[in-house]
């Protein structure tokens, strides 16, 4: 009934630890050594603990904005650095308190550094999604791909575009998911600074769109927008609800919208499409422009989400 990838969680903590320990071997001479085997040790060490601490901070704080991108980022930073200030000071032949204070010094400036550079990284994200710098509040992802023959458009059979329809298969299809979302809208409402002509939903780009997922700082939701160009079948909506739900799945666990976040979007929207045969082009054309940013660390099976191998409403 449904297709698994291997999620790889695993992954990116040996990316981590294999670039820490070379980093920090090439550091100290490089050597062929047992004392050069400890450094790579230490570095490996300190790589994965910051991908971990990075990792816990996102989904507790969000990562969205400065704010939430300087925490990620200073959490990341200072573990890595205590690990690898006073395991290397230790390898030196520092006592215990000694390298402690090492530790210290280098996570603080390891901190320091994430913590600026993780947070004018998160707050240029949210800009560029029309969010608030500081804290991500408003930050809008869109579905794109409609055809622009006329502004109105017509519902699939035996559908209506409509609060109480939206929430019915919102219920039926993504019920898990729903935990995620703050607002599910449908009645015609958008997100501020969007336009509409006739039926078409245009995005502060001037971009038509079929639906819109809008970040919420402050309750660590999203607010999801259905447009009626997403309901022009059962199969466009259940794609165009998924795509935004997970997005809010993937916010809920502190990942940005970033370039490897629309992949892994993309990666699910294109297994889907293989299982149904339906738009298999498209959406692989959608997929294979950003697979080289996907990342199995975040494989949608990682937040729940699966493809079915027959369409749920048959």
């Amino acid at each position: 009934m449904k297709y698994v990838d291997p999620d790889g969680e695993w992954v990116h903590l040996v990316i981590g630890a294999v670039v820490g320990g070379v980093v920090n071997w090439i550091a100290h001479g490089a050597e062929f050594t047992w004392e050069g085997l400890g450094y790579f040790g230490i570095g490996a060490v300190a790589g994965a603990v910051g991908g971990i601490a990075g990792q816990a901070v996102a989904g507790a704080v969000g990562a969205a904005g400065f704010a939430g991108g300087a925490l990620t980022g200073g959490a990341a930073g200072f573990s890595g650095g205590f690990v690898t200030g006073a395991g290397n000071a230790w390898i030196g032949g520092a006592s215990f308190g000694d390298g402690l204070v090492s530790g210290l010094q280098a996570g603080a400036i390891g901190g320091l550094t994430g913590g600026i550079i993780g947070g004018v990284a998160g707050g240029i994200n949210a800009v560029k999604h029309g969010g608030d710098f500081w804290t991500g509040d408003g930050a809008t992802f869109d579905v794109y791909d409609i055809e622009r023959t006329s502004n109105r458009i017509k519902t699939g059979e035996g559908m209506e575009y409509s609060q109480e329809y939206a929430e019915y298969k919102s219920g039926k299809w993504f019920k898990e998911h729903e935990k995620h979302v703050n607002k599910l809208y449908s009645d015609g409402s958008i997100p501020p600074g969007y336009t509409k002509d006739g039926d078409i939903v245009y995005n502060t780009d001037m971009l038509p769109v079929r639906g819109s997922a809008v970040y919420k700082s402050s309750q660590r939701a999203t607010d999801v927008y259905l447009y009626k160009a997403a309901f022009t079948s059962k199969e466009q909506l259940y794609f165009t609800m998924g795509h935004e739900y997970l997005h809010a799945a993937y916010f809920a666990t502190g990942l940005r919208c970033t370039k490897t976040h629309r992949a892994n979007i993309r990666h699910w929207e294109y297994h889907q499409a293989l299982d149904w045969n339906w738009r298999v082009d498209y959406y692989g054309g959608r997929y294979f422009d950003y697979e080289k940013f996907y990342n199995p660390k975040y494989h949608y099976n990682t937040v729940g989400f699966y493809t079915l191998m027959f369409r749920p409403w048959l």
